[in-house]
């Protein structure tokens, strides 16, 4: 082999200690940080998930930091992301970031989208892999903590959840509400973006960059989004997005929108903006392969 590409650290036991081939270790973001903040969350998803995030973390303190030296080159997502890595004592000339791109010429581009019927008019969308424990327990957060306020001020508001793999928990809030519709294993999650009229990343735990918000940005959609979601893009509030922090500041900005018709065209503009002049997949290859 001229190289061999690695992507779970979990796999890096299978590397020959004395290999002369060169390992390229693509790490995305710190699992240490990632499990870390799964730890501080998990104690409303039971016992054996804390204990679980909690192993793994203290297991990862120790085992990423050795392994990681077992690598030629590191591509991470973002400079944050990076920065942890160095923090591990790993020389910064061997980590190499590309941040992620998005099919924006083509899929996730409005103007190829007839409009699909999701629900009432005002819909809130959230996309993700749906048994991906930080998508898990954000929007639980959002439906149990945040949803509410929103539905105080706009009643008819729904909210769709797409993704692959929904938990028994998101199965049951979606009937237990006739305003939350749950889509499953959609085979196409660019036209149910745009027919939302605004997309959500109430992301509470994560790390690297969140594809479901540069996949929103692209299709142009007005979008709130935690501090959390944009860690790693030069994105702002009330330039390409809404930002909330918490939950009456997230369901402010929701309502804001729902009552702005100019704004949520303006910022969804910028956003898409951004997009195409930072995040095309064939520049991020060229990068990768230089």
């Amino acid at each position: 082999y001229d190289y061999i590409h690695l992507e779970y650290l979990r796999a890096a036991r299978f590397i020959p200690e004395n290999t002369k081939v060169p390992v390229i270790y693509d790490a995305v973001d710190c699992m240490t940080n990632k499990y870390k903040q799964f730890s501080t969350v998990s104690t409303n998803f039971g016992t054996i998930r804390k204990i679980f995030n909690l192993l793994e973390w203290k297991k990862l303190t120790i085992e990423e930091p050795r392994l990681l030296k077992k690598f030629s080159r590191i591509i991470t997502s973002s400079q944050f992301e990076s920065k942890n890595l160095i923090n591990f004592g790993i020389n910064p000339e061997k980590i190499d970031t590309i941040d992620n791109g998005v099919d924006w010429k083509s899929y996730f581009n409005p103007k190829l989208y007839p409009k699909i019927k999701l629900g009432m008019k005002h819909t809130l969308i959230f996309t993700g892999k749906l048994d991906y424990f930080a998508n898990e327990c954000s929007i639980l957060h959002f439906i149990r903590s945040t949803l509410q306020k929103i539905w105080e001020y706009y009643p008819q508001v729904t909210l769709a959840i797409v993704g692959k793999n929904p938990s028994g928990k998101l199965i049951a809030l979606s009937k237990k509400d006739s305003r939350i519709f749950l889509y499953k294993n959609v085979d196409n999650i660019a036209g149910f973006i745009h027919e939302a009229l605004i997309s959500i990343s109430p992301i509470i735990v994560g790390s690297g960059i969140q594809n479901k918000l540069l996949e929103a940005m692209a299709m142009g959609k007005a979008i709130v989004a935690t501090s959390l979601s944009c860690r790693g893009l030069n994105i702002h509030s009330e330039s390409e997005l809404l930002i909330g922090n918490n939950p009456t500041n997230f369901a402010s900005a929701i309502i804001r929108f729902l009552s702005n018709e100019p704004l949520r065209k303006k910022l969804g503009k910028k956003a898409r903006k951004y997009v195409v002049n930072n995040h095309c997949w064939e520049d991020k290859t060229r990068q990768l392969i230089l």
